[in-house]
């Protein structure tokens, strides 16, 4: 993470990679994992998803992604997670020795912090919560973010052109489609007997399609890959416009960013490290070893 950096595209045409390969399969493919059809992110997260996807495989949660904040959820005392409330802000009490942040909740009602807090938001809504807080400078990326559509489809088993778990890429340059996989041919309970789950990836918002003209161009589109008469038996099953997928990663980066900004006060989430699952995951974890360690109850 820590590497020297260039665009994931300067380093593909230096290494000495075809214009062909890039344009077929290198754009398309990690554009996907990006969101970033151009390749210009940088190259140390590009080293870092080429060798998870070398030596590790790819793969699905049987219950969702959802089973991954559940099983971490799992661990906690059942009265430790407050749902369907919103925080507004985070402060600092500086009547204390030591000045320890506290949250504000949207009713009104304030949450004094024991040992501090971790703010584990998405880089848009950081500076917004920390914004009565003048010690502490903007700390959100002026680039900006990348997004995704991500429509999903039903279709009878016997309607797809494939059982094997692959992943289509679109590498001919032209259309909107980036790639699409059937979710059920990597883990059959994403769909009831009987059923696949169709899973198609856009890069960008589309905002100017509404979500009904955006399927009639996707299926149009699919149809081109496998057939009119198999793709228009598919049913839309939902549209997520993801205005903020991930944080832009473009050089120049810090991938080893420090969790603590101010006193008992962190930060955790993928803009911190790298753009990925592993990345947010490993973010929560130093943020809340770097609170342990600076209230001494673990070791440096």
């Amino acid at each position: 993470m820590r590497a020297d950096e260039v665009p994931t595209i300067d380093l593909l045409k230096r290494i000495g990679f075809s214009d062909s390969i890039v344009e077929r399969f290198f754009q398309p493919f990690f554009g996907g994992i990006f969101f970033d059809k151009e390749l210009g992110t940088t190259s140390r997260l590009f080293d870092f998803i080429f060798k998870c996807l070398a030596l590790g495989n790819n793969t699905l949660p049987a219950k969702g992604i959802g089973a991954i904040p559940n099983q971490l959820a799992s661990k906690l005392p059942a009265d430790s997670i407050l749902l369907n409330t919103r925080v507004v802000s985070v402060g600092l009490d500086e009547d204390q020795n030591t000045p320890m942040p506290f949250v504000r909740l949207e009713n009104g009602d304030i949450l004094q912090s024991e040992l501090g807090v971790i703010v584990a938001v998405e880089e848009p809504h950081v500076n917004e919560l920390l914004a009565e807080i003048n010690s502490i400078g903007p700390v959100q990326s002026k680039k900006p973010a990348r997004s995704t559509v991500c429509l999903y489809f039903s279709a009878d088993r016997d309607d797809i052109p494939v059982r094997d778990p692959v992943l289509f890429l679109n590498g001919s340059g032209e259309g909107i489609v980036n790639n699409m996989f059937f979710a059920t041919n990597v883990a059959p309970s994403y769909g009831p007997p009987g059923k696949a789950l169709v899973s198609v990836t856009l890069i960008g918002l589309f905002d100017d399609t509404s979500d009904h003209d955006l399927v009639d161009e996707v299926i149009s589109e699919l149809s081109g890959w496998f057939g009119g008469s198999m793709v228009g038996s598919w049913k839309p099953l939902r549209t997520y416009r993801v205005r903020y997928a991930q944080p832009n990663q473009c050089p120049p980066t810090n991938l080893m960013k420090n969790p603590q900004i101010g006193s008992g006060l962190y930060l955790c989430g993928d803009h911190l490290t790298s753009a990925t699952f592993d990345g947010a995951l490993a973010s929560g974890r130093k943020a809340a070893e770097a609170l342990l360690r600076d209230r001494a109850f673990i070791k440096v």
